[in-house]
């Protein structure tokens, strides 16, 4: 269920990192993550915006690395997640699997296709994000922790306070606590 008052109570290193992991971990030895991505793009990033400064999960390294220091939430809770579709990184992905694509769409399962559109990619970021979300609710629900995701937010806004790139585009942001 969805929560949108948060204790001042920060949290623990560890439940972040459990919490993370189930949202956007590795699982299997080939690197496919605990939520699905449509072609395994794999084109989301998320930001964690804690009261020491913005931080980027690499599930690769199952670890955050450092962005910039300075508090810069907005939303009032311990732990904003945002969520990025970093649109080059797809761009590479998409390359990267177009021959097992290619295969896949010459067999007998697949006998048309259509063209790949702005529409495609905007709808498989966003069912990518979904996943995300959903896998975030599940676990903070198995944790004990409250949240809430958002996608009225000021874009233009948490893109300066992320310092993302040109082809870097925010899509939603689930704030994270303990519960009042």
């Amino acid at each position: 269920h969805t929560d949108r008052q948060f204790a001042e109570k920060t949290i623990s290193d560890q439940m972040l990192s459990n919490l993370l992991w189930a949202t956007d971990g590795i699982n299997r030895k080939d690197g496919r993550r605990t939520t699905p991505s449509p072609f395994n793009w794999q084109g989301i990033e998320i930001y964690v915006v804690k009261s020491n400064g913005v931080w980027l999960w690499e599930p690769e390294r199952t670890s955050l690395r450092f962005i910039k220091g300075g508090d810069l939430r907005t939303a009032r809770a311990p732990v904003p997640l945002v969520y990025v579709a970093n649109l080059e990184s797809t761009k590479i992905r998409a390359t990267e699997s177009a021959s097992e694509f290619l295969s896949f769409i010459r067999s007998d399962r697949f006998k048309r296709i259509g063209t790949w559109t702005q529409t495609s990619v905007r709808n498989a970021v966003m069912i990518d994000v979904g996943a995300k979300v959903q896998a975030c609710y599940l676990a903070c629900a198995a944790m004990g922790l409250g949240t809430v995701c958002r996608i009225t937010l000021d874009r233009g806004a948490a893109r300066e306070a992320l310092s993302l790139k040109p082809r870097q585009i925010v899509i939603a942001s689930q704030s994270v606590g303990h519960t009042l």
